[in-house]
């Protein structure tokens, strides 16, 4: 009975609440898209995410953001799109309706000045509206096509300047190349995902990962990606990221591969065999 009268308060007064805990958000997003914002003092960079249902199923969607205050401009990029299970999910980033944004966001003239860069009239939208509106700043051409075989799919590298990478991922450089296992954490396969402007539907969080060519290994890699931004030299160049079709992955022992500094496109069969000679 405490535990249904808590919940009629919480219906009740929705339009301000943050919805935190499995049983409230997923019941909410049932009725509306739901909206994680970015939080934290570094508003000019962050990741905006979305919960929708859909089909009987919750999807989460999060793009990177990047605003310019002074030029009142926005650059956004989806890495994440995938159906998840909330089931049993006790906690999760606030959620927010599109309601309650607009009055958690009208707290501070300085929270408004950044997200009117996306549009002046963006508190005022549906969180579906959000999401289009972000959905459409996010599709930035690639500077090349990824290059199909039947082996897997091979994407050269699309940053040329640590000035289009978000803030929010180059303050946590110190956060990828920690060790020398395969599998990337959250902060690595975001950092790759964007420099090699991958598709959303790949996440290669927890997949295997090789470094081949001048970088030997995944430290080595992020350690001179680390130096090289530190001393305000320009990006790692020359590089190709190989994703491996699964029965390929299943036989060479790797999901992906980095080839860095190489002045010619290695074909991917020539990658692939230099990773089943590392057995």
């Amino acid at each position: 009975m405490k535990k249904f009268f808590l919940y009629c308060l919480l219906f009740l007064f929705s339009g301000c609440y943050c919805y935190n805990r499995g049983g409230v958000y997923s019941e909410a997003a049932m009725q509306e898209t739901l909206v994680s914002p970015i939080m934290g003092k570094i508003l000019k960079s962050g990741v905006m995410s979305f919960l929708l249902y859909e089909n009987n199923t919750y999807r989460i969607i999060k793009y990177d953001c990047q605003i310019d205050l002074n030029r009142k401009s926005v650059i956004c990029r989806k890495y994440k799109d995938e159906v998840i299970d909330i089931k049993g999910k006790e906690r999760y980033p606030g959620w927010y309706t599109a309601e309650s944004f607009k009055k958690y966001i009208e707290r501070s003239s300085t929270y408004q000045k950044y997200y009117k860069c996306f549009s002046e009239d963006f508190l005022d939208l549906s969180n579906d509206e959000k999401l289009k509106l972000i959905d459409e700043l996010s599709k930035r051409k690639r500077t090349s096509e990824p290059k199909i075989t039947n082996q897997g799919k091979i994407y050269v590298q699309d940053i040329r300047s640590y000035e289009d990478i978000p803030e929010e991922l180059l303050i946590n450089l110190d956060k990828m190349g920690v060790d020398n296992s395969s599998e990337l954490n959250e902060y690595e396969s975001r950092y790759l995902n964007l420099f090699f402007n991958v598709d959303p539907q790949i996440d290669l969080a927890g997949k295997r990962v090789a470094f081949l060519h001048y970088n030997s290994n995944k430290m080595d890699y992020f350690n001179q990606t680390k130096e090289r931004y530190n001393n305000g030299s320009g990006v790692i160049v020359c590089c190709a990221l190989y994703v491996f079709d699964p029965t390929i992955a299943d036989d060479c022992g790797y999901d992906a591969a980095v080839v860095s500094w190489s002045k010619v496109l290695i074909p991917i069969d020539k990658v692939i065999k230099r990773l089943k000679n590392r057995k």
